[in-house]
């Protein structure tokens, strides 16, 4: 079955078309927003390379956060609108999910960059392997040193494994990449009923203040 993976929560826009699990195209591109200009393009060029028409798709993923809030909403309504015009289904995958790509068979924490200066430096991290955060949440750095069991595995991207390289030198940490295809494989590699609706996650209020009301 053909999956069309899309990933927006990030500092890139991508998508990528899957057959199974072998990737047949890929395309990011770097971006802080813009994503509603750039992503139905991104998509149809990706279409394009893997030599697929949008309607040949069985199944959309798209990532539901938590990361970029305008993006997040960007990509969620763009896949959904995607999947009711052509009569599939549509999936949800956190970040740290994506992140990870195949669901672990051991317990293991995945760490995305949230706040990233300190005194206010922090992760979005999710747990899997045990039920102890099976949601995404934002850990400051002591509430992460807490949770973190002796065993536990941990992955992360390569900016959060180079921080978590001065927080917690004893620990190894395995870097991995944030993509489409990642996002993809999740819900390709999950069981059906642990696979997430595509509504989007927020661990934290958005940056914009709305404004106040003209006296």
């Amino acid at each position: 079955m053909l999956t069309l993976g899309i990933h927006t929560a990030s500092s890139n826009c991508s998508a990528a078309i899957l057959d199974g699990e072998t990737i047949l195209a890929e395309i990011a591109e770097p971006m802080q927003r813009g994503h509603d200009q750039r992503l139905p393009d991104i998509v149809s060029q990706t279409a394009r390379s893997a030599g697929i028409r949008i309607r040949d798709l069985g199944q959309i993923s798209v990532c539901v956060g938590p990361g970029s809030f305008t993006g997040i909403r960007v990509g969620v309504a763009f896949a959904r609108g995607l999947a009711l015009a052509n009569s599939i289904d549509a999936f949800g995958v956190t970040s740290p999910e994506g992140l990870m790509a195949t669901p672990p068979s051991q317990p293991t924490f995945a760490l995305i960059p949230a706040k990233k200066r300190l005194p206010d430096l922090s992760f979005w991290a999710q747990s899997f392997g045990d039920s102890a955060l099976p949601d995404p949440a934002e850990l400051s750095v002591a509430e992460l040193k807490e949770r973190l069991g002796p065993d536990t595995s941990i992955l992360s991207t390569r900016e959060g494994s180079e921080t978590l390289a001065d927080l917690i030198p004893d620990r190894a940490v395995s870097v991995h990449f944030p993509n489409a295809a990642g996002i993809a494989l999740w819900s390709i590699r999950s069981e059906r009923s642990k696979v997430r609706s595509p509504t989007p996650i927020y661990v934290r209020e958005p940056d914009a203040i709305p404004a106040k009301p003209l006296a």
